[in-house]
């Protein structure tokens, strides 16, 4: 009898446990190369150079208007930046951010719609050495 006593107190201590940690960790961005994003609203957010950066699109008439926000990365240095194009069927448009110095990395951005969709792709290239 004690041993179920202490046997369900563990589970309902281990289950409140998890429930807290879901309720308090950080909700992560994808890491992901490529990200589609299929509707009006649903953003997402992904990691881009030493940043997050969160796409979504609205519908202006045969437009989609794009906004990427750019916010710091985990270290918390920079300051936020915020993009809006619009874009109409076949459209692109490109962001980057970062790549100053001989040996730094240049990160893209891309926006392409296609359709009703929109199709965000990071894009990582490093500097070409001077010849």
């Amino acid at each position: 009898m004690t041993t179920l006593k202490n046997t369900t107190a563990a589970a309902a201590a281990a289950a409140a446990l998890f429930s807290a940690v879901l309720l308090v960790a950080p909700i992560l961005p994808a890491n992901a190369t490529s990200l589609e994003l299929a509707k009006p609203m649903a953003g997402s957010t992904m990691f881009f150079a030493d940043r997050y950066a969160t796409a979504y699109y609205t519908v202006d008439k045969s437009n989609f208007r794009t906004v990427v926000t750019v916010a710091p990365g985990p270290d918390g240095n920079g300051n936020p930046m915020q993009f809006v194009n619009e874009l109409s069927e076949g459209e692109s448009a490109e962001y980057s951010v970062g790549g100053y110095g001989p040996n730094a990395i240049k990160v893209k951005l891309l926006l392409q719609r296609n359709g009703d969709v929109v199709n965000a792709t990071v894009v990582t290239e490093a500097q070409q050495p001077n010849t």
